[in-house]
């Protein structure tokens, strides 16, 4: 028979069919093939009929929608439906229904042999009649009621069978408690009473007592008070038999009796009867208790795996410490009582259809985006080698693309996780934050905190179940041993227990054989890097290839980028944190179509792959690196410092071999003292002025008086025609060098007597003791003592 072909339905005359909320009863085949069916309501058979085919009922089956009762209107079962034996029996507990039964065919035996016209023996209601039915009948009910229950009714009381030789009563006790002819008689009074309706046998314990203590207004006061008890203040059950009391002592004071108490017990009754839903509704608000009493659906229903991953963060209910192990053991108690303590957080992903986690990732840190996209990145790809890294001993294959990722709404899964998610090629979408839209990896947070309880220093969930437990007191886990221990839990004890969503199959064995036709499809190096590398811009490329951290990286096609782009091209570079052995180049948008054609293995998309040029980077982190180097700089750093005091000590050594020489010479120092500074400062200036073509001597200030040091006796003459300002500029209007315009000394001629007066004058005025802040005047001397380089003022290397 074909798969699309519907199988031929067969159904009896007296079958009772529902659709839906109509009730049928079937009446025969036609010649199509159909089935005729006659509408029922209430039991009554209508003049109206439906056709339906057999392909019409397999798609009612399908949408369970379709159930038949056999024989339901054969005349012996509407002969008991006629009764309107309506009796619910659903309360009962099972000894309780196994008596009313155990009754009810007592009573039915007897009424067939009174009416049975093929009954040999009629019993009336007389002691004598039932006495003799029930000696006839007791055995044949007791097999009845070892067939219907398959274990025989309990033993009776004791009743006297004969007297001793004393005259005293002997009792044996019944094997079954079959009745005694005045119990049977009561009970046909009963069932006659009834209507002939089995709830005439119903145990009705509830009406023993003395009913209606309380006075009709009393009871109508506490219906209303124990209203109050479903209020969002959530009052206590004593707060409502006050406000019970403060009611009924107002009745009192206005009927003018005595005062009349309800007790605490009567308040509670009235409050158990409340409908539960009502109270928790009151009390709690509309959410909570729509969680609580909503009924759990099937939830979201995938075919393959990874067609449905969901993905969320959880903050353990564990105190971890924020130390190296190896540190820890090292450590004194009071070095341990300063480590930082931390709740680490725990971002997975669980596959839908398999129940497998296929993501994970352990902070110490709080939620964020780097963290979730570090969870992104173990969904893509193997994490066998994590599982044994954990000590795990069975393998974590289970990766691949995902076709619908979901998550909660939080932040650290914007931005830049989507980003990610995008060039994974992962459909990517943000549910309801209820955490109902995401119940399988809640459930599976649920069922990882049982990791927390292998080890002290827990949280637990609120304060009250923490009481005086201080967690960070006995936190004794540091967070790589933690890691390792969600790890080890999540391969070796997650996915080996039988799961109740997978009908008692393991999470490993649903992926084994939903994996053994199909296989999820996988996120290529390139998405992978370009998802989760880092990107580095403007990365000059020349004939050594792409330099990075102190690694190059060339290749030939590579050397065919360069000839397209030239020496001095910048590329753009994305670097894989987790390998260092290659990097991927950016190919413009001009040449990607060249390089695909020149290099199709090692162009991916718009990227190039380049491997580095030293194969020992193959495998290395970016963190291993780093710290490798700043173990090398390090290093280096000392070796400068050592080096440098030895360069320091050897200058200063020869400094003062060098002072030392100098004096032994009678050489002056070479150290420019306040008065040569004093000396040369005036030069300077007349010489710019001189530079510029103004009088250097006219604008020189010159102390006069008793207030200036020494006197004027002579002034010497320029005997040099002063040069034309034309003459000075060049023509480019600008000054001339300062040692250009400097006059020529006078020539080696006898002295005339005015320069003999100029001598005299400095003479004259070197006898007076000037301030090392005076300013020398326009006769001071031209010789000054020109300094010298120091040894330190050169090159040191």
């Amino acid at each position: 028979m074909s798969a699309n072909t519907p199988k031929k339905n067969v159904f009896g005359r007296y079958d009772r069919i529902l659709i839906g909320p109509a009730t049928y009863r079937y009446v025969r085949k036609d010649e199509n093939g159909d089935h005729q069916l006659q509408l029922a309501v209430d039991g009554l058979l209508q003049h109206s009929y439906r056709r339906i085919t057999d392909a019409q009922i397999a798609e009612q089956q399908r949408r369970k929608n379709f159930k038949v009762e056999p024989k339901y209107f054969a005349k012996a079962l509407d002969e008991l439906r006629a009764r309107n034996d309506s009796s619910d029996l659903l309360a009962l507990s099972e000894d309780d229904a196994r008596s009313v039964l155990w009754k009810l065919e007592w009573c039915r035996c007897f009424h067939e042999a009174r009416t049975s016209p093929s009954s040999g023996f009629r019993p009336n209601i007389t002691p004598k009649d039932l006495k003799t039915f029930i000696d006839t009948f007791k055995a044949e009910i007791n097999r009845w009621y070892l067939r219907r229950f398959s274990e025989p009714r309990p033993a009776g009381r004791p009743v006297v069978v004969g007297y001793d030789d004393n005259g005293e009563d002997v009792k044996e006790r019944k094997p079954f408690d079959h009745p005694s002819p005045s119990t049977l008689r009561n009970w046909l009074r009963l069932y006659e009473r009834a209507g002939d309706r089995m709830a005439a046998f119903a145990p009705r314990y509830y009406r023993c007592g003395n009913r209606k203590q309380l006075d009709t207004e009393y009871s109508r006061i506490i219906d209303k008070c124990v209203l109050h008890y479903a209020d969002r203040s959530q009052p206590t059950r004593r707060d409502i038999l006050d406000l019970v009391e403060i009611e009924i002592h107002k009745l009192r004071k206005r009927r003018k009796e005595p005062l009349k108490l309800v007790s605490q017990s009567t308040v509670d009754r009235r409050i158990a009867k409340l409908e539960p839903f009502y109270v928790e509704m009151g009390r709690y608000g509309k959410d909570r208790t729509m969680r609580k009493y909503l009924m759990v659906g099937r939830g979201v229903e995938v075919d393959l795996p990874f067609e449905r991953v969901e993905m969320d963060d959880w903050e353990v209910d564990l105190q971890t410490l924020a130390v190296d192990a190896g540190t820890w053991e090292n450590m004194n108690e009071q070095q341990r009582a300063a480590v930082k303590r931390v709740r680490c957080i725990v971002t997975a992903a669980i596959d839908v259809k398999t129940r497998c986690i296929v993501g994970i990732n352990v902070s110490e840190t709080a939620p964020s985006t780097p963290a979730a996209k570090a969870a992104l990145r173990t969904i893509t790809q193997d994490k066998t080698a994590l599982a044994k890294y954990a000590g795990a001993q069975d393998p974590w294959e289970m990766h691949g693309r995902p076709d619908g990722l979901f998550t909660d709404g939080g932040s650290v899964f914007m931005g830049e996780f989507r980003d990610a998610a995008m060039h994974c090629g992962i459909e990517f979408t943000r549910p309801d934050p209820d955490p109902r839209q995401r119940g399988h990896i809640e459930a599976f947070f649920r069922y990882l905190r049982r990791v927390c309880r292998f080890f002290t220093g827990q949280t637990f969930s609120n304060s009250v179940a923490k009481a005086d437990y201080t967690a960070e007191e006995y936190a004794s886990l540091t967070v790589e041993e933690f890691r390792k221990a969600v790890i080890k839990f999540i391969v070796d004890v997650y996915h080996n227990k039988p799961h109740r969503g997978l009908r008692r199959l393991t999470p490993r064995a649903a992926w084994e054989r939903d994996t053994a036709e199909y296989s999820p499809a996988q996120v290529t190096d390139a998405q992978r890097l370009y998802a989760f590398g880092f990107r580095h811009p403007d990365v000059s490329l020349d004939k050594q290839g792409v330099l990075y951290l102190d690694i190059s990286y060339r290749s030939d096609p590579l050397s065919e980028l360069l000839k397209k782009l030239g020496s001095s091209a910048k590329v753009d570079l994305v670097i894989d944190p987790e390998n260092l052995g290659q990097v991927f180049v950016h190919v413009p948008r001009t040449y990607q179509k060249h390089m695909r054609a020149f290099a199709p293995i090692e162009m991916h998309g718009q990227f190039l792959e380049v491997p580095a040029h030293n194969s020992r980077f193959k495998g290395k982190t970016l963190a291993e690196h780093l710290l490798l180097n700043e173990g090398i700089n390090q290093f280096v750093r000392e070796q400068n410092r050592k080096k440098q005091t030895i360069r320091i000590e050897s200058n200063e050594s020869l400094t003062l071999s060098g002072r030392r020489a100098a004096v032994r010479a009678g050489v002056p120092s070479h150290s420019l003292t306040a008065k040569d500074y004093e000396v040369v400062t005036p030069r300077y200036r007349r010489k710019v002025r001189q530079s510029t073509g103004e009088d250097p001597i006219a604008k020189e200030s010159t102390p006069s008086g008793e207030a200036g040091f020494g006197k004027i006796i002579g002034v010497s003459k320029r005997t040099r025609p002063r040069p034309e300002r034309s003459e000075q500029m060049s023509s480019s209007d600008e000054p001339p060098d300062a040692d250009e315009q400097q006059p020529a000394p006078p020539a080696k001629t006898n002295p005339k007597p005015k320069a003999r007066k100029v001598k005299g004058a400095r003479t004259a005025r070197s006898t007076q003791r000037k301030p090392a802040s005076s300013v020398p005047t326009a006769q001071q001397s031209s010789w000054v003592p020109r300094p010298s380089k120091s040894i330190n003022q050169g090159d040191d290397d």
